[in-house]
């Protein structure tokens, strides 16, 4: 990924390298703890720049990165617990526990409420591949043109998935939604996937030829590089971003290669 000279933030003992399109590298100057690293300036970071990666800090236990993150809210309970370890399984019945590509979405779509922040510690980054993909929505709906723009609007998606993991159900809602914090419009989409897990969004009284052009549609717009940054992980990395904003994804990684992230929902 691109990145520019760092500079140091006059708030805070760290410094700051943008990253393009959009968000920041933070690397701590005095600090080597997460516990000290000050949440109220990360989270300014965040409404900022939509997303901030932190690197150089040591490594953290399960219950202290949980602990650190209920300083930004309170966190998303699931049957598992407050912290989700994300690792390729043989048996797995859902992608995001695959070594496979996972699609553009947003967490929550089947949860009481769609988290805020979503907060990742890569335990150990893969050998190959396994990019974590994130495309701003809001840039995307700017680049639009206006009669794509009125076409979107009126766009409402169905989703239904089985539970084979944490989450399932069925839910209708708007493609196009206001941020609840800045009022910015932003798409809510999953891509459709096959394979294990899979599942495709169904376009509320369109057929499968008008299905069919927003998914092209979205193919096209949510991976362009004015708009989706490709985080490589480094052992190590923290990465907090707004998921009410942000779609995020993953690139496949290789047969050999090992995958351990820790992620936690904050409301």
């Amino acid at each position: 990924m691109t990145m520019q000279v760092g500079v140091e933030s006059p708030k805070s003992s760290f410094r700051i390298t943008p990253l393009q399109p959009f968000g920041v590298l933070v690397k701590p100057v005095d600090t080597h703890r997460l516990e000290e690293m000050p949440s109220a300036e990360l989270e300014r970071l965040v409404r900022e720049h939509q997303l901030v990666v932190i690197r150089g800090l040591d490594g953290i236990a399960a219950a202290e990165f949980e602990a650190y993150c209920r300083r930004f809210g309170e966190l998303l309970d699931w049957p598992f617990g407050y912290v989700l370890e994300l690792k390729a399984k043989d048996d797995a019945t859902n992608y995001l526990f695959t070594r496979d590509r996972v699609p553009f979405h947003w967490d929550g779509v089947f949860a009481r409420k769609d988290p805020h922040y979503l907060f990742f510690n890569c335990i150990q980054a893969p050998a190959e591949g396994g990019e974590s993909l994130f495309s701003d929505t809001v840039r995307v709906l700017k680049r639009a043109s206006e009669e794509d723009r009125q076409w979107l609007e009126k766009c409402v998606c169905r989703y239904q998935q089985a539970r084979t993991a944490h989450y399932g159900g069925d839910v209708t809602t708007n493609l196009i939604r206001k941020h609840p914090f800045t009022g910015e419009a932003t798409i809510r989409y999953t891509e459709p996937v096959s394979g294990v897990g899979g599942n495709a969004p169904e376009l509320v009284g369109g057929d499968e030829v008008q299905t069919r052009r927003l998914a092209d549609y979205m193919a096209k717009h949510l991976y362009a590089p004015e708009v989706c940054l490709s985080h490589r992980w480094m052992s190590g990395d923290f990465l907090i971003f707004d998921n009410h904003r942000l779609l995020h994804g993953r690139h496949a990684f290789g047969a050999r290669s090992e995958r351990h992230i820790r992620r936690v929902h904050i409301l």
